[in-house]
């Protein structure tokens, strides 16, 4: 199985990044073909209609398309900003959601999310979620967390929640499935 591991922070020292990296070896260990990137590997101007009728889909984002086309799956890792996605996430949406047949069509998604704030990651999943659903990847409402360095939960809504193991120096984080 390929699986198609994205970081969309731009942060060289990202929590999120790390976060993507520790996935995809995981995932490795456990005999998928995992590969991570960041959106820093995929320049893309912003969303404009008229970029698009002059010059078509951006090389960045037709590169970043077909990763997710060649995978079998894909993990999302994605910081909270105001208590939403980040804007080049957005803008990545933006541009391959042009495409068709569009690329995360029918596929496996995990979103996941590293922030030292508790319960941050929490309040942007719907968020995060929404613009990968039309036309959508398979996700289902499960949410499992991460405790915090206080050994508390970070997450905060009403989906069925599990502890798993963290590093305690690593900040919380979210798994959705």
């Amino acid at each position: 199985m390929t699986v198609f591991v994205l970081s969309s922070s731009l942060r060289k020292e990202s929590w999120n990044t790390k976060l993507a990296k520790a996935a995809a070896a995981e995932l490795r260990s456990r005999g998928a073909d995992a590969r991570a990137a960041t959106l820093a590997d995929y320049a893309m101007p912003l969303y404009d209609q008229d970029i698009q009728d002059r010059d078509g889909i951006p090389k960045g984002a037709r590169d970043l398309a077909d990763r997710f086309r060649d995978a079998d799956a894909f993990v999302v890792v994605s910081p909270e900003y105001n208590h939403s996605i980040s804007g080049v996430l957005k803008n990545a949406v933006d541009w391959i959601s042009r495409l068709r047949p569009v690329p995360w069509l029918d596929k496996p998604a995990l979103l996941m999310s590293a922030t030292p704030a508790p319960a941050a990651a929490a309040r942007a999943f719907i968020k995060r979620a929404f613009p990968l659903r039309p036309p959508a990847p398979w996700c289902s409402r499960a949410c499992s967390a991460c405790p915090t360095r206080s050994g508390r939960s970070a997450a905060t809504d009403r989906w069925p929640t599990k502890r798993l193991r963290s590093a305690s120096a690593r900040p919380s984080t979210i798994f959705f499935t």
